[in-house]
């Protein structure tokens, strides 16, 4: 008996330590990715000033605030006993903000390829999706930014532990570094004419990051976030198939669906998607619409 309990505990022991090398090797991929520099040549922009464009690119910035603030200012983007930590940039150019650092190609890097100045890749920056939005509206928007009203805000230090890094690299919360999934030499997407059209309606699914939550094929399942509840499928068979444009659209500016029920802004961005103009919300419906499983 004693025989036994002594190799069942050697074997026990040799599976912690088994464990604890993978985890080690792990955390050192993460690490490599996390450190890895990335060069990537930029055209010096022509980023517009006046008063038209910023306007312009106000257009876009709900979207931004779903992950960094009413102001942009910057907040805990996650945060949960057992995971860790996260905070989101300040964009603006207040203290503790990147705007008054950022030169205009360093906007365009962490924008368009979710890559920091020092060229290493942005966690969790959702850049795989704004690599769709065309040269003109990245433009309006920077010019917003570079404009937004400074606010003060340093954010604090991530807190990332040990196993979390381990469960980022291994694809558990989604993919963490969208600048890896990105063709960074791709040219520019030609936006379609805003209208309550598919194709329209699919630029903008595109650049609001529908996908990173409902699925590449927006029939829902278990989001990258941890805590969050099952994910619906919003395609013209899901949830959505007996509403209307117009049900559609007070949705997301309301939280409430046509059957009574609260979204949870937690974890569905609807206060920042419904800020949208009521043509956007219904040219997304249309395609979402377009789409069968």
């Amino acid at each position: 008996m004693k025989k036994i309990l002594r190799w069942a505990g050697i074997s026990l022991l040799i599976l912690i330590l088994l464990t604890l090398v993978s985890a080690i090797i792990i955390l050192g991929r993460y690490n490599s990715r996390k450190e890895k520099v990335y060069t990537i040549a930029v055209p010096a922009p022509q980023i517009p000033a006046d008063s038209t464009s910023i306007a312009s690119g106000m257009h876009f910035v709900p979207v931004c605030q779903s992950c960094h603030g009413e102001a942009l200012e910057g907040k805990v983007f996650f945060e949960d006993p057992e995971i860790g930590k996260i905070y989101s940039p300040n964009l603006t150019r207040g203290k503790g903000g990147v705007g008054s650092n950022y030169t205009d190609e360093d906007w365009i890097r962490a924008i368009r390829h979710g890559i920091n100045p020092k060229g290493n890749a942005l966690l969790i920056m959702p850049s795989a999706d704004f690599s769709a939005m065309s040269q003109h509206d990245l433009y309006d928007l920077i010019a917003y930014l570079k404009h937004a009203p400074p606010v003060d805000n340093i954010k604090g230090e991530n807190n990332i532990p040990f196993f979390t890094k381990v469960l980022l690299q291994l694809g558990a919360f989604g993919n963490a570094f969208h600048a890896e999934d990105i063709n960074h030499k791709a040219p520019y997407p030609v936006a379609p004419s805003a209208a309550v059209s598919n194709e329209y309606g699919a630029y903008l699914l595109e650049i609001t990051g529908c996908k990173a939550c409902h699925g590449p094929e927006l029939k829902g399942g278990k989001s990258p976030d941890p805590n969050s509840p099952y994910v619906p499928d919003i395609t013209g068979n899901g949830v959505i198939k007996t509403w209307s444009a117009e049900q559609f659209a007070i949705t997301l500016k309301t939280g409430i669906t046509p059957e009574n029920k609260s979204l949870n802004d937690k974890f569905m961005p609807w206060k920042h998607i419904g800020q949208l103009p009521e043509q956007d919300l219904k040219a997304i419906y249309t395609y979402l619409m377009s789409i069968s499983n």
